[in-house]
């Protein structure tokens, strides 16, 4: 049930998705079983963070911690905390929380969770308005990330090594990385980073006076932003 909850909220189905969540949290008080009532804490959890029920989302994960099942590690539980913390605004590039949570995955032998932890530090440099220590984090971060193959984190870090390098005014290497950002993914979906990647485009086709290509690249960053904001309005109703 927590595993059809996760899959509708990705492909979604909203409502139904969170009907599945209020059967699973009163549930909760009888699932006994360790593993059961660990991976139904953390995709409550990540949808709860879906939600922007941040607060509920960082309750759900500190019950993980308290349910370890044999063979797992805090990894998971430490993700689920500081990505909900990072949605909520109350984290730092410097919070310690991700490196505790950075270095328990990796001696969990967990890269995927790991890198994860990395990008929200990348990301956070960014919005502190320090690209040169998020390139610098990123392309430490690649090679594991190209190890891995794990096809969200090899859009984020193109996304991310975008507007950092934008940030620097180094249009050529940002358009690179956006240009790769839209070449791995699906023209017809809505997608942060491929809203991203059009915005990047639309606004160093404007400095160079590429009138048609600035205009079209909007046009697309446009209907990306239509479309991530239909789906917001969509889960928030729901």
């Amino acid at each position: 049930t927590a595993l059809l909850m996760h899959n509708l909220g990705l492909s979604n189905r909203y409502e139904e998705a969170f009907m599945l969540a209020n059967q699973l949290a009163s549930d909760l008080p009888q699932i006994t079983d360790k593993l059961a009532r660990f991976t139904v804490l953390a995709n409550l959890s990540q949808l709860m963070m879906f939600a922007g029920q941040t607060d509920l989302a960082i309750k759900y994960a500190h019950m993980m911690e308290e349910t370890l099942p044999p063979g797992e590690s805090l990894c998971n539980p430490l993700t689920l905390e500081v990505t909900a913390l990072d949605k909520s605004g109350r984290l730092t590039s410097a919070s310690p929380q991700l490196q505790e949570a950075i270095d328990t995955c990796l001696a969990a032998g967990q890269p995927v969770f790991a890198n994860t932890m990395r990008l929200v530090r990348s990301d956070l440099y960014l919005f502190e308005r320090q690209p040169a220590k998020a390139i610098e984090l990123m392309q430490r971060t690649l090679p594991g990330i190209n190890a891995t193959g794990y096809y969200s984190h090899m859009r984020a870090v193109q996304g991310q090594l975008s507007l950092a390098y934008e940030q620097l005014g180094n249009d050529a290497e940002a358009r690179k990385a956006a240009l790769a950002v839209l070449a791995m993914s699906n023209p017809d979906e809505v997608s942060e980073w491929v809203r991203t990647s059009y915005d990047v485009l639309y606004k160093i086709e404007k400095k160079r006076g590429n009138a048609a290509a600035s205009l079209a690249y909007y046009e697309r960053y446009a209907a990306q932003d239509k479309g991530y904001l239909d789906d917001v309005s969509a889960r928030t109703l729901a």
